[in-house]
């Protein structure tokens, strides 16, 4: 499914600027080959505050296997942080879907997404997600 999301943004016959943005993000992103990775990540949306705190987040062979809020140190579940190529996932989507309500940078060096702004929270559920200090996790 998610090779299916990258295609289809690339394959668009007149691309936009964020299409074509996306899309050389993606390149330097899978060129890089990380599989097995950390990074720290911030959410902001109408959710709980124990879901909004800053975490480390750990993917092995591109799956979620550790999330860890930085503040406490303590462990959470994996389903409060995605893998960066789910934050591809996401803004494929919503470049499909609502471009106009999306914002993204991606890292010039890595190519994943340092932020994401999506929607507007108070009216569709969007929310600002940010992702750093990507590192290798052996």
């Amino acid at each position: 499914m998610l090779s299916l999301l990258f295609v289809y943004v690339g394959a668009c016959s007149t691309s936009t600027d964020a299409e074509q943005d996306f899309d050389r993000a993606l390149s330097r992103w899978r060129r890089a080959g990380l599989v097995n990775y950390s990074y720290r990540s911030t959410v902001l949306c109408f959710c709980g505050a124990d879901f909004t705190m800053p975490m480390t987040v750990t993917v092995r062979n591109g799956v979620v296997v550790g999330v860890v809020d930085r503040v406490t140190g303590a462990a959470k579940p994996l389903s409060y942080r995605t893998s960066i190529d789910s934050l591809f996932s996401q803004a494929a989507e919503e470049i499909r879907v609502r471009p106009e309500r999306l914002q993204v940078t991606y890292d010039a060096a890595l190519g994943f997404p340092r932020s994401l702004t999506y929607g507007t929270p108070e009216n569709d559920g969007g929310g600002y997600i940010t992702a750093d200090s990507v590192a290798i996790v052996p």
